[in-house]
């Protein structure tokens, strides 16, 4: 498979397909049209692992963990406390503005939250650094519901006002800038996942991640 060439790709499945499904599917489909041959390693990488704070989590167990997946729609309701209304089941909703960012998580497991896009984007913005990953290194089983409130705006000397970690800083340890609150008065995302979820993430040098290593590909796919 070369990374500069387009491919075009036509199949057929049952319409009771599942994500899941469909994703192992595309796979085997790759592998045999192209011939791949790959194996896993376990490779290490700088980054973040989330843990309880001191004192506790403060997460409320999800009311209905059991609850299916709600249909893609739209969203624009809001709650008294300014975020998102859910319908039930796995969803989380987003919404940013003056008054911060307002995010919101229903039946999620804490596996889940440390993958969501929001996290790492939130971080990197806070932080300035790329390439990093997060590992859930809570402990807690079972499915939250729960919220964050913090701003991420750029302060007046245009230094991002969220946590920014000091060069050389030993792992376990946070900067004395996730203390530092915003204009508006609300915390950094850093001290918010600490007052408002009773977490915290703790940068760390070695993060182990499955990583896909490819053997061999073949250029031109074999016909159906």
């Amino acid at each position: 498979m070369d990374p500069g060439k387009l491919y075009t790709l036509t199949a057929t499945m049952p319409p009771e397909t599942t994500k899941q499904q469909f994703q192992l599917m595309l796979q085997n489909l790759l592998v045999e049209r192209f011939k791949i041959r790959l194996h896993h390693e376990t490779r290490v990488f700088p980054g973040y692992e989330l843990v309880v704070a001191p004192g506790g989590p403060k997460l409320r167990k999800s009311t209905d963990p059991d609850a299916p997946d709600p249909a893609p729609g739209p969203m624009g309701k809001f709650d008294a406390g300014g975020f998102l209304v859910l319908p039930p089941g796995h969803g989380q909703g987003i919404s940013m503005g003056s008054n911060g960012v307002h995010a919101k998580f229903q039946n999620y497991t804490m596996a889940d939250f440390v993958t969501v896009p929001f996290l790492s984007s939130f971080i990197a913005e806070s932080t300035g650094e790329t390439g990093f990953h997060v590992m859930d290194k809570t402990g807690l089983a079972g499915k939250y519901d729960f919220t964050l409130k913090f701003d991420a705006r750029l302060d007046s000397a245009n230094v991002v006002v969220a946590p920014r970690l000091r060069a050389g800083m030993p792992p376990g340890e946070t900067s004395s800038a996730d203390s530092a609150s915003a204009p508006s008065g609300l915390p950094t995302l850093f001290k918010a996942i600490e007052q408002q979820l009773g977490l915290q993430l703790v940068k760390v040098k070695a993060v182990p991640l499955d990583v896909i290593i490819i053997d061999h590909v073949e250029t031109v796919p074999v016909e159906n």
